[in-house]
């Protein structure tokens, strides 16, 4: 159920009815697959002169990310759907479709000057519970949000999707969703969306779950 949500909310976005999106949710629950390999691949076959950046903590998981997403373009269910789709040129970091858009994969500390999008994944921006624990980790992920992916958006109509798990209170999510944390900006949070699915259903559930019940209990039980 969570996997379709996700896919019918990055459906919205490639219509352009959704500019700012937030998903959150526990690791290995299909988010990078969906929100960001797949979403990538299908928005840039639908769309092939747009610009996309997908960024995510560091460039060797970036790089992952891109030989990934090459390889969905390339399997013959995608060439089946789209067959006038193809790369004109493609290195490790940068590929560039046979219209002329191209699909940059960035980690925190990639260069970005000349390169814009129309579309910005974000995916998982902190690798997991440790460096979040530290003040200036979390507040050069925020510069790095704020003052370098941001202002790499062409223009008003792109879009941007963040998809993570949560792993501090003051990551980037905090500092966008929680007006009493001291970096809260209403000029960065505004037309924010955001979706939380976590493993363990609490309050207001957007798949309608009671409190404490799992998300996939198909793949992870309560236990």
């Amino acid at each position: 159920r969570h996997h379709r949500l996700m896919a019918d909310l990055m459906m919205q976005v490639e219509r352009g009815e959704k500019r700012k999106v937030i998903v959150n949710t526990a690791p290995r629950h299909g988010k990078s697959e969906l929100c960001t390999k797949r979403f990538c691949a299908w928005y840039s076959a639908l769309h092939p002169d747009h610009d996309i950046i997908v960024a995510t903590y560091n460039e060797k998981f970036a790089l992952d990310f891109g030989k990934d997403i090459r390889e969905i373009m390339r399997s013959p269910r995608f060439q089946q759907i789209f067959p006038e789709f193809y790369l004109k040129s493609e290195s490790n970091e940068t590929v560039t479709t046979y219209a002329g858009g191209d699909i940059f994969f960035l980690g925190r500390r990639s260069p970005t000057t000349g390169r814009g999008a129309n579309l910005i994944l974000v995916d998982d921006p902190t690798k997991d519970d440790k460096d979040v624990r530290y003040d200036g980790f979390r507040e050069d992920c925020w510069q790095w949000f704020t003052q370098t992916l941001l202002t790499r958006r062409h223009d008003d109509r792109a879009a941007i999707v963040i998809s993570q798990t949560r792993w501090h209170d003051d990551d980037i999510v905090g500092r966008i969703t929680d007006k009493q944390n001291p970096a809260y900006s209403p000029r960065f949070a505004e037309g924010f969306e955001i979706i939380n699915l976590p493993a363990i259903a609490e309050h207001d559930d957007p798949l309608g779950r009671k409190p404490g019940e799992p998300l996939w209990p198909e793949r992870f039980g309560l236990k």
